[in-house]
């Protein structure tokens, strides 16, 4: 028996089906040990060295692993061809007691018959430079998280913790809010003219470009005076045509997606959540059943290069040529080149493994997200292998008196890409009419408008990882999962798809900023990223790395330790019925709790919140239990529940105003809360589904 091991049970299935009986392929599912979870397990003293443990919830699943290992002929090591999976199946090896050509490693981009079968044609040993790169990321995550989050448990309260990436990631957010907050709006004015020809009857807008020589840039003009000033030297009857410019455009397409910009594209446009992005794209890359068969519809969605391989671009070109016609082809190929120098992640770019294969022939087989994610992965990839779309930009310059006018307009000629890829065909042509040189112009009115600046947007999670990639912070496969924690730690909200901090989020950052000043600082966080892919690519050792590192960082968790000062409890007026200590108010993400002051040799939480509700305003009677209602907070936002939680869970919506009835089965219609926020709902849910945007 030939034995393969990957990650995921989907994945299991796919490559046994494409195998066949010979082979036998099990799951990992994911990391079979891992540092331990109650104590730091880094050897400091001895070069860092990790004491790994196998998970509890995993010992059934390696025994059976090697029970496999040692019935098989041959065994093939199949995890992912990424830092996380050459560090899976080294952890695999190790437990096993698996030595060299005891075991073949093999990789793939895409699971489908040709990759697999080629992979188990040519296999390659362990990448120890990857295992090391992974081994160094978690134990400087771990020294971070373990050796910080206890101080800040202590400063802020109990529970909280600081990660090397989400720390970094956190800072953007909150520098960002306080740009807002400190902004001044200025004032500004616009002057354009509403513009038409003599000769034709299209109207067109002129926009004031120069005055007595000086040009203008964006926001010169401040005041309603000095546009009202301008105007003055204005003649309406005096606009002719001093110049008239044409040219050619072409836009070019984009590269095929890589991780970081399907996650920006998926939140833009299908209004995914990093994550879920993710997920979908696990789904389709493992494989999905069509017909009875299963086959990966995308490459690996692991990845930071845009290569693509001479087989997918021919085939690509064929399908091209053959449904859209010779001019959709570009006559060389489109050759992409990866920008990020580290990028190393996988060789290449997420693309659909068939191009035949439709997003109109796979859609009666893909729930409607996943149809959603695979119609912009195959759109992408196809629109990348096609023609530029051409456009003809036309100029005309108007005068009057010493004043310059500009107006410009923009006629597709040819779709291109944009045939494809529609979510970049933004253009709306704007039609000039057919003037000559020296033509006087009719000016129908000339309009000052007053404007003010507006402050830097909240971040977007679109926006937020394209900062990361642009910064260096993380890597595309730590993205979402940086952003999830953040969001679970509420350390942040969303709003209106908005990254908004919470106050619990400025105040650790605050506390990072003070003591860990290293840990915020963006410049710092790339660098190690940077040393993190030498160590991947064999140019620097692990250990030197670490060592550099933890030497400031230790001083910086030892002079944080002597600086923080004994917080004083407040009493709650009573004592502990377990030991007889006092009884004090304590805070955790989750709001204000009685305990116990000797914490933690005693653990005793007191369950009544009377006392604590008392200073809280009573909203009514709980309908179940007859106690006060009080307004909560959770992640997703206050709401009303009763006092007497946990015994009593009744809880209901805040906002009780009148949203109108369902449409479809004519029930009320409630406010409910989901990952995104808000949102309107049937009351008659789960029979009827019926979902609507959230409106203030």
């Amino acid at each position: 028996m030939k034995l393969i091991i990957v990650e995921s049970p989907a994945k299991s299935k796919t490559i046994s089906k494409i195998l066949g009986k010979d082979y036998k392929v099990i799951a990992s599912m994911g990391h079979i040990r891992d540092l331990p979870k109650n104590s730091i397990g880094i050897d400091i003293e001895n070069n860092f060295t990790p004491k790994y443990q196998i998970a509890k919830d995993k010992k059934d699943l390696v025994k059976n692993i090697k029970e496999n290992i040692s019935k098989s002929d041959s065994v093939y090591i199949a995890t992912d061809e990424d830092r996380e999976g050459e560090a899976i199946g080294w952890h695999i090896v190790e437990l096993s007691n698996l030595h060299s050509g005891d075991f073949k490693r093999i990789t793939f981009h895409e699971i489908t018959p040709n990759a697999i079968k080629n992979a188990v044609l040519n296999p390659r040993d362990l990448d120890l430079n990857l295992i090391d790169a992974q081994k160094t990321r978690r134990i400087l995550d771990r020294l971070v998280g373990y050796l910080i989050s206890p101080i800040i448990g202590k400063m802020i309260y109990k529970g909280l913790s600081a990660g090397r990436v989400q720390s970094a990631t956190l800072k953007l957010i909150v520098d960002r809010e306080r740009e807002i907050e400190k902004f001044i709006k200025e004032e500004y004015w616009t002057i354009d003219a509403d513009c038409q020809s003599n000769n034709e009857d299209i109207k067109f807008k002129a926009i004031l470009s120069e005055n007595d020589g000086y040009i203008y840039k964006d926001r010169d003009i401040k005041t309603k005076l000095e546009a009202e000033k301008i105007l003055e030297k204005v003649d309406k009857n005096n606009f002719y045509v001093e110049n008239l410019f044409s040219k050619k455009l072409e836009k070019s397409p984009k590269p095929p997606f890589i991780t970081s910009t399907l996650q920006q594209i998926a939140s833009r446009i299908l209004g995914f959540s990093s994550s879920k992005t993710m997920s979908l794209a696990q789904k389709l890359y493992e494989g999905i059943s069509i017909d009875g068969e299963i086959s990966g519809l995308i490459t690996y969605m692991r990845t930071d290069s845009v290569f693509i391989s001479e087989v997918a671009i021919n085939s690509a070109r064929d399908f091209i040529s053959n449904n859209f016609g010779e001019k959709f082809l570009p006559k060389i190929k489109n050759i992409y080149k990866t920008k990020d120098k580290t990028a190393q992640e996988a060789h290449e770019c997420i693309r659909p493994t068939y191009i035949n294969k439709t997003p109109d022939f796979l859609k009666k087989y893909l729930t409607r997200d996943e149809f959603r994610l695979y119609e912009l992965i195959w759109s992408r990839f196809l629109a990348s292998q096609m023609s530029n779309a051409i456009f003809d930009k036309s100029t005309i310059k108007l005068r009057s008196n010493k004043t310059i006018w500009i107006s410009s307009g923009e006629i597709k000629k040819f779709d291109g890409y944009l045939k494809v890829y529609k979510i970049d065909d933004i253009n709306k042509d704007i039609v000039l009419p057919n003037v000559k040189i020296g033509e006087k112009i009719n000016i129908l009115d000339i309009n000052t408008k007053q404007h003010f600046t507006e402050p830097p947007s909240r971040y977007t999670e679109s926006s937020l990882i394209k900062t990361m990639e642009k910064n260096g912070i993380g890597r595309p496969s730590t993205y979402a999962t940086t952003i999830s924690n953040i969001t679970k730690r509420n350390y942040i909200k969303i709003e209106e798809k908005k990254l908004v901090p919470e106050k619990l989020g400025i105040e650790v950052i605050d506390f990072l900023e003070r003591f860990f000043p290293k840990i915020v600082n963006i410049e710092f966080t790339a660098e190690m990223e940077e040393s993190l892919d030498d160590v991947a690519s064999g140019k620097k050792n692990w250990i030197d790395i670490l060592k550099t590192f933890y030497s400031p960082f230790s001083l910086d968790i030892k002079n944080a330790k002597e600086a923080l000062p004994e917080k004083e409890l407040k009493k709650f007026g009573e004592v502990c019925p377990k030991c007889g200590s006092d009884l004090v108010y304590r805070k955790s993400r989750f709001g204000e709790f009685v305990g116990c002051s000797a914490y933690p040799k005693c653990k005793y939480i007191h369950k009544t919140e009377d006392k604590i509700n008392e200073e809280k305003e009573v909203l009514g009677v709980c309908p179940k239990c007859g106690k006060d209602l009080v307004k909560k907070r959770s992640r997703f936002g206050e709401f009303i529940a009763c006092s007497g939680y946990p015994d009593c869970k009744y809880s209901k919506n805040l906002e009780e105003k009148d949203l109108g009835v369902c449409p479809e089965c004519g029930k009320k219609l409630v406010v409910k809360f989901g990952k995104r926020g808000k949102f309107v709902a049937c009351s008659g849910y789960p029979d009827c589904k019926h979902i609507e945007k959230y409106k203030k």
